[in-house]
């Protein structure tokens, strides 16, 4: 599998800037996560992750770096923002997919662990929605 599934453990770097005069940037997992990637599971609805930065990696091959453009509907407006965004702010992500490690596999599971896994992700369900 080239580009990660729906609900696969991604791995990325990532800037946020403002479409601004000034272009500011404000975040940056290189500076404000010491180097450290970005970690998520797609599909989640995490309300860390903009909806706009999650759709776009799932088109992504690991090592593409990507530029892209969210309006406010895709980066901030649905999610909390963090202090120094605006409200009705349009940001543009640069975005590095570094990697990312498949949805699990149930083949081999005992009845009584796959039910434990489905309640799992019932209970957690999509929480963007």
């Amino acid at each position: 599998m080239d580009c990660p599934l729906h609900d696969s453990l991604l791995h990325v770097h990532c800037k946020g800037m403002l479409l601004n005069e000034e272009r500011r940037v404000f975040y940056d997992t290189r500076v404000d996560n010491n180097d450290q990637p970005l970690e998520f599971s797609s599909g989640e609805g995490l309300v860390s992750v903009p909806g706009g930065l999650e759709m776009c990696v799932h088109l992504m091959l690991p090592g593409e770096i990507a530029l892209v453009t969210c309006p406010p509907d895709y980066a901030y407006d649905k999610f909390p923002r963090p202090a120094n965004v605006p409200e009705g702010a349009h940001v543009q992500w640069e975005i590095e997919l570094l990697g990312f490690e498949m949805p699990k596999d149930w083949t081999g599971l005992n009845f009584k662990s796959i039910m434990d896994n489905a309640e799992k992700i019932r209970l957690t369900g999509n929480r963007q929605c």
